[in-house]
């Protein structure tokens, strides 16, 4: 499934060691104000000694903190789907890390689930439409104003 924009969130546990090595690798940021700087280059990830060679590109990231010891989280906007290749390229550079990741379309194209974790195989998004009251959740409906003076 594809969408111009995709909104994405990561969570990954594991050791700190690896989770430092994520950072520095991706040269993710740690910052907790989103940015319209493509701040994540996964590219080395994807073919080393060259930037952006996969097929997406991400700007507007962001983290979440503080951070217990052996969790990161962090968010960032991609072009095109799900990205499945950037996890799946992850999950076998960082065996001991699990990665669990939401995508979301949008203009509510699709959403997706996924977790990726190299020692246990598991990889993989599952894709669903995105519910109608989705962004209604957890919401109270306004009252309306019934005074009249």
């Amino acid at each position: 499934m594809r969408a111009e924009e995709v909104w994405n969130g990561v969570l990954v546990y594991g050791p700190q060691s690896e989770i430092e090595r994520l950072i520095k690798l991706c040269h993710l940021w740690t910052n907790q104000v989103p940015t319209d700087k493509a701040v994540a280059d996964f590219g080395e990830l994807m073919m080393p000694g060259s930037s952006w060679s996969c097929e997406y590109f991400t700007w507007n990231g962001v983290t979440h903190g503080p951070h217990k010891p052996g969790e990161f989280s962090f968010c960032f906007d991609s072009d095109g789907g799900a990205p499945e290749e950037i996890f799946k390229r992850l999950a076998e550079e960082f065996p001991t890390l699990e990665f669990r990741c939401s995508s979301i379309g949008s203009q509510d194209e699709f959403m997706a689930e996924g977790t990726f974790h190299g020692a246990s195989g598991r990889q993989g998004f599952t894709y669903q439409r995105v519910p109608a009251d989705y962004w209604g959740r957890g919401s109270e409906p306004e009252e309306e104003d019934t005074d009249v003076n």
